[in-house]
């Protein structure tokens, strides 16, 4: 649970830098930024529409809140609507582009138990949490076949981690 915690409040720093909520310091790091900024008033209004809808029980409140603020931003010119489907940018700078001899270095060992355990977690929380909800736990509150499951995010990992990540036309 913490580490779920733990990636929510990194998730949420990301974003409210994005926002321009938080902003860089150089004294502190990080501090607030101008929250009358239309970045900042649209993301803070969103954060309170999901909040609210979500307190009255509306099941789509987190769609809902996107969507509105979405289309939102889009009229008053904070973001360019693109249009709803799009090609995916090409992998081809990105495509099997690894450096294995570099990867199996002793000072990447933390960084690849560091993801690893992050994705073992990530996955078990995922599939144990969704699995409760939907009523598929056994009566010792065990997920039956939970192997194959996650020898299917494994492989879906690893495809992904040969095919890279190209985002905005940057490599991550």
């Amino acid at each position: 649970m913490a580490f779920l915690l733990g990636l929510g409040f990194l998730l949420a720093s990301l974003r409210l830098k994005n926002a321009g909520i938080v902003v860089d310091n150089p004294a502190t790091l990080v501090s607030l930024g101008p929250l009358t900024q239309i970045e900042a008033v649209l993301c803070l209004g969103g954060f309170i529409l999901i909040a609210v809808l979500s307190a009255r029980g509306f099941v789509g409140a987190i769609i809902f809140g996107i969507g509105s603020v979405s289309i939102l931003g889009w009229g008053l010119g904070v973001t360019e609507f693109q249009g709803l489907v799009s090609v995916p940018p090409s992998i081809a700078p990105v495509f099997m582009q690894f450096d294995l001899e570099a990867a199996l270095t002793m000072s990447m060992v933390p960084i690849i138990l560091s993801l690893l355990l992050v994705d073992v977690f990530d996955t078990a929380g995922t599939m144990v949490a969704v699995s409760q909800r939907a009523g598929l736990l056994d009566d010792k509150g065990k997920l039956p076949n939970l192997r194959p499951a996650l020898l299917a995010d494994s492989g879906a990992t690893a495809v992904g981690g040969n095919a890279g990540y190209v985002f905005d036309d940057q490599l991550y």
